[in-house]
């Protein structure tokens, strides 16, 4: 429900008619296939994926837009609307790029490991090390939660017949 306002708010405040990103929507949920699109569909999708590409790789909102500016021939105007309707068709950057620094951090902790070996330098090849793979989450537990363990272990009941013991106990409680 939440996404269908949001999508509705997003043409309004771009001008977009009803039904255009609805056709890249539904090819990235896999319910169209490239074969279905027609050219200008195709040249818009391979706009949206470049503008994307490029912003994923941390280049600046300016950068992105004067790219597809210069590639695609088009105004400064309609390279926004590129731009703005491309990060809402493919999602939030935030856990992308969360996601990707985080990935990117781990390999330049590993490239440093690998080159103080190289030159012999274990305590700074450990010391990077550790530092990836923290970030790796490689040193957290990986069972979080039950143990089956703990239900293996035999439990000890006693059953009374006496109804004055469950009374007693039934005042303490109280």
């Amino acid at each position: 429900m939440g996404n269908v306002k949001s999508i509705g708010r997003l043409k309004r405040i771009l001008k977009i008619d009803e039904g255009k990103l609805d056709i890249y929507l539904r090819y990235y949920n896999q319910e169209v296939e490239t074969a279905d699109l027609n050219g200008t569909q195709l040249n818009m999708l391979e706009k949206y994926r470049k503008a994307w590409s490029w912003y994923c790789m941390g280049r600046t909102e300016d950068m992105v837009r004067a790219m597809l500016m210069k590639d695609y021939n088009i105004e400064e105007r309609q390279a926004r609307y590129v731009f703005e309707e491309a990060k809402f068709i493919h999602g939030k950057l935030d856990q992308v790029d969360r996601d990707g620094r985080r990935s990117a951090s781990i390999a330049f902790y590993d490239l440093i490991a690998n080159m103080a070996l190289k030159e012999k330098n274990l305590e700074a090849a450990v010391k990077a090390r550790e530092r990836g793979d923290d970030l790796a989450r490689l040193n957290e537990p990986e069972d979080i939660g039950l143990d089956p363990n703990d239900f293996m272990k035999a439990s000890k009941f006693i059953f009374v017949n006496n109804v004055n013991v469950y009374k007693k106990q039934l005042d303490l409680d109280e």
